[in-house]
């Protein structure tokens, strides 16, 4: 045991060296250098088996060229399973001293029969235990996964689930349903016919009277699959949603930048806006807020401010607007651990690939993002990002979504295009309909 726990340390160390050497080259380019940094999300497999140093050293690491905001969220997955065998109280201890404020606790169910039906390790008993552990090492952010529409699973159930759930008064639950994908497990198991799930108008039971059990207990939806505590709500997760630019670190990691290409004429100089991005991250997710500091522009003062229709504060300089749009580029890592790792400490890019999203590509993931949100969107933000009306661009098709419920009716959300309750329950459907 003494040798394996030796030979695993030295792996972790290697590829925690290799995650800061990746973090070292994005650090010296723009627009991430210096930039902001409002979460990071350790995710990806079971980043909890590493040790508390080495998620201490990340974090240290990403504080050397970031700038933490005030109210940083960092947030660490774990299972019921790591947090009996591997995670002692002290090391939760050492993790919340590390920086770590948030934990996002992968229970599924409290119930063992399902729990065996998804091969999980861990009982019940174990996922109970998990959640006042993390109170006793100073957690006041946690969150727990739940799984739903597996197997047989009647109604009495989740909401047993669900009542269990809420007695341990996380902050934040996140209720998904057992989707089957192929040349996974459950694909091979499902292919040899095996009963996975349940019919979808039973699952549609278990999802809304799962909303409206969480509902009537304080936890607001605001993701089709997510419900929080008010203000609790995940702000990594809610980065990815409002198309927050993010870098991801690590083996297989994917990234997203984007930015309006503004640009203004003043004199016979062209100044490009200031940028606001946001960002995550890594096997440790490294999600950040980024934005030129004003010292970083251009030499050139702006003559005042002015409130734009979106209500925005912006800068307004003496110039003239002549173009605008969105630049949208993904980039991913290669996906196998040995090669990231030679590349990185070799000084060479571990990025596999990369592409620039078409126009009409921009606009179907900016709808389909942002549908997934309780808030959905403003007509002025669609506007903004791709300088047509949307009544214009889709008007059809919203008025058709409308009659169908699929889409809110009421006047006073005339400028929020947004999904009603049952247009979350088909929600492919609805976004099906802008493709």
């Amino acid at each position: 045991m003494g040798v394996i726990r030796g030979d695993f340390s030295c792996l972790e160390k290697t590829y925690v060296d290799a995650l800061c050497a990746e973090i070292d080259m994005y650090a010296r380019e723009l627009p991430w250098r210096g930039s902001r940094c409002q979460s990071i999300f350790f995710g990806g497999g079971t980043p909890s088996l590493f040790s508390a140093s080495s998620i201490d050293r990340l974090i240290q690491h990403a504080a050397k060229y970031f700038q933490f905001s005030r109210d940083i969220e960092i947030t660490l997955e774990a299972n019921p399973g790591t947090l009996k065998e591997d995670l002692g109280d002290s090391k939760l201890r050492e993790l919340r001293s590390a920086g770590v404020n948030r934990l996002s606790i992968g229970v599924q169910s409290f119930r063992q029969e399902k729990l065996a039906f998804l091969g999980r390790a861990h009982s019940g008993a174990d996922a109970v235990s998990s959640i006042h552990k993390a109170r006793e090492a100073g957690f006041t952010n946690v969150s727990m996964d739940l799984m739903f529409g597996v197997g047989s699973e009647l109604l009495e159930d989740w909401l047993g689930d669900l009542q269990q759930a809420v007695s341990l008064s996380p902050e934040h639950i996140s209720a998904y349903g057992l989707t089957i994908e192929s040349g996974t497990d459950f694909g091979l198991r499902a292919a040899r016919g095996e009963q996975l799930t349940i019919s979808d108008s039973e699952f549609a039971e278990l999802y809304i009277e799962g909303r409206r059990f969480l509902g009537d207990c304080g936890y607001l939806q605001y993701e089709v699959s997510n419900y929080a505590l008010s203000g609790r709500e995940c702000r990594h997760n809610l980065g990815y949603w409002r198309q927050s630019c993010y870098l991801g670190i690590g083996a297989g990691a994917h990234s997203y930048y984007t930015h309006h290409n503004s640009k203004f004429r003043l004199s016979e100089n062209i100044l490009g806006p200031s940028l606001k991005v946001t960002q995550s991250p890594i096997l440790a997710i490294l999600q950040y807020c980024c934005g030129l500091a004003q010292s970083q522009l251009p030499n050139m003062t702006p003559i005042c401010f002015q409130r734009k229709r979106n209500s925005e504060l912006r800068w307004v300089y003496s110039a003239e607007k002549i173009n605008s749009g969105l630049e949208v580029q993904r980039w991913w890592n290669v996906p196998g651990p040995k090669l990231y790792v030679e590349r990185c400490l070799t000084g060479v890019s571990p990025i596999s690939s990369q592409e620039t999203l078409l126009p009409w590509q921009q606009e179907l993931e900016f709808i389909s993002l942002r549908l997934r949100l309780a808030e959905g969107f403003s007509t002025a933000e669609y506007e903004s990002a791709f300088g047509v009306n949307i009544e214009d661009r889709f008007g059809e098709t919203l008025k058709r979504l409308r009659a169908d419920g699929l889409l809110e009716e009421d006047s006073s959300f005339s400028s929020q295009i947004k999904v009603s309750p049952r247009g979350l329950l088909l929600l492919n459907s609805v976004i099906e309909e802008f493709a």
